[in-house]
């Protein structure tokens, strides 16, 4: 049997959901049935102090494999930019393991990619529900808020990540992007190179690293850390292509500030 624990509070809260006016245990049971409908059946719902634990039977190894092939062939699409077929890859393989968190999640990202908000945040919130622990899907909630203006919520989720996993490199990125948003630019700064030590391949801390640097007029570091960026990122897939484009652009701008300075 396969087991989830979790709080009442990070159950509901984690997907905007309010706490259901009873603490019933009847009924907060109904709305844990129905949140977790989609685990394979018979699920068991039991009550330890602030805690609800569910119990379900795990898929057949069989079918762990065949979702795990589907998964694969999925992420091959979403790597060259492929979101729709990547997606039906991935909707197949919660067919034959609906509780496969990683599926959960690239789901989630590749909705995002194609701005289909409210199904990028069902997936997330998703892979929450069945693990509260999964720093990535928090860092997910935290674009999605970042994406909408909600920098509130947005700096919640990735606090929240950065508890779990403090050298999450997405996490410490979006968190600085935030925080650059609204007027907190030295502590910005900071966590674009947190990002860059956490990450060294990592190509969007060296971008925004040197986006403020521009800002705060210090053109010389922006230009090392672009010159950093060439040297030492890597393009993981086809999303990081603007990331590099916006990099060349900008060194070519303070190269030729810098050589107007010089003259």
């Amino acid at each position: 049997m396969g087991t989830i624990k979790t709080t009442i509070q990070s159950l509901f809260t984690s997907g905007g959901s309010a706490i259901p006016p009873s603490t019933n245990d009847m009924a907060i049971g109904l709305q844990v049935a129905r949140l977790y409908g989609f685990l394979p059946p018979p699920i068991t719902i039991e009550f330890d102090a602030e805690s609800v634990i569910i119990s379900y039977p795990e898929e057949p190894e069989n079918d762990k494999a065949k979702a795990e092939r589907l998964a694969e062939r999925a992420a091959v699409h979403a790597v060259e930019g492929r979101c729709e077929q990547a997606i039906k890859l991935w909707q197949r393989a919660l067919e034959f393991q609906p509780t496969r968190i990683a599926t959960w999640r690239d789901l989630g990202m590749a909705y995002f990619e194609l701005r289909r908000i409210s199904e990028a945040k069902h997936h997330f919130v998703t892979a929450l529900r069945l693990d509260p622990a999964d720093a990535d899907s928090l860092v997910g909630l935290a674009h999605l808020a970042d994406h909408q203006g909600d920098w509130v919520q947005g700096e919640r989720f990735a606090r929240q990540a950065l508890n779990i996993d403090p050298r999450n490199a997405w996490a410490l990125n979006v968190l600085g992007a935030i925080l650059a948003a609204t007027d907190r630019t030295p502590r910005a700064a900071e966590l674009f190179l947190n990002a860059i030590e956490a990450n060294p391949k990592f190509a969007t801390g060296y971008l925004n690293l040197a986006s403020i640097r521009i800002i705060q007029g210090r053109h010389d570091e922006a230009m090392e850390h672009l010159q950093q960026l060439f040297i030492h990122a890597e393009q993981q897939d086809v999303r990081d292509l603007p990331v590099f484009e916006r990099a060349r652009s900008l060194f070519g701008m303070l190269k030729s500030k810098l050589a107007a300075r010089s003259n």
